[in-house]
C-alpha cells in the first residue's frame, strides 16, 4: 500500500532546486561581449565615403515614434553592427521603404513597420 508523505522527498526537492538555478544562471548569464556600435547609415550612394560592397539586406521592425529618422537610422545602424557591416545603405522610395506589419488602429497599441537596407563592406581597408 502507497501512502503520500507530507514532506517532499529530497530526491523530487534537490533536482527541482537545481534545475532552477540553473534557469537563473543561465538566463541572466550573458557573452560577455558588449554590442558594438551602430555603423553609419547613409541615404544616398553620394554619401558613402568608400568605394563598398553589399553584403546583403538588413530589416528591422520598430515601433512607430514621432522621430522615427533617429528610430530608423538607431536600429539599421545596430543591426548593420550586429552583422559586421561598415554601413548601411538606403536609398529607397524616400528616406526608408517601410512596410507596414501591422495595421492596428491606435487604439490597439503601438504600430510596428518594417524598415530595410543594404549591408556594406567597404572594399578600400583605409577606410574601416
Amino acid at each position: 500500500m502507497y501512502t503520500l508523505s507530507r514532506a517532499p522527498s529530497r530526491r523530487i526537492v534537490v533536482p527541482i532546486a537545481w534545475f532552477t538555478l540553473a534557469l537563473a544562471v543561465g538566463g541572466c548569464a550573458s557573452s560577455g561581449e558588449p554590442e558594438p556600435p551602430p555603423v553609419p547609415v547613409f541615404f544616398s550612394t553620394d554619401e558613402v565615403p568608400c568605394a563598398y560592397e553589399v553584403m546583403g539586406l538588413v530589416r528591422e521592425e520598430v515601433i512607430v515614434e514621432r522621430d522615427m529618422d533617429r528610430v530608423r537610422r538607431s536600429a539599421l545602424g545596430r543591426a548593420g553592427a550586429r552583422r559586421g557591416a561598415d554601413a548601411v545603405l538606403v536609398e529607397r522610395s524616400g528616406p526608408f521603404r517601410v512596410e507596414r506589419m501591422d495595421m492596428a488602429r491606435r487604439d490597439e497599441g503601438p504600430q510596428r513597420i518594417s524598415i530595410e537596407g543594404d549591408l556594406l563592406r567597404y572594399t578600400d581597408a583605409t577606410c574601416r
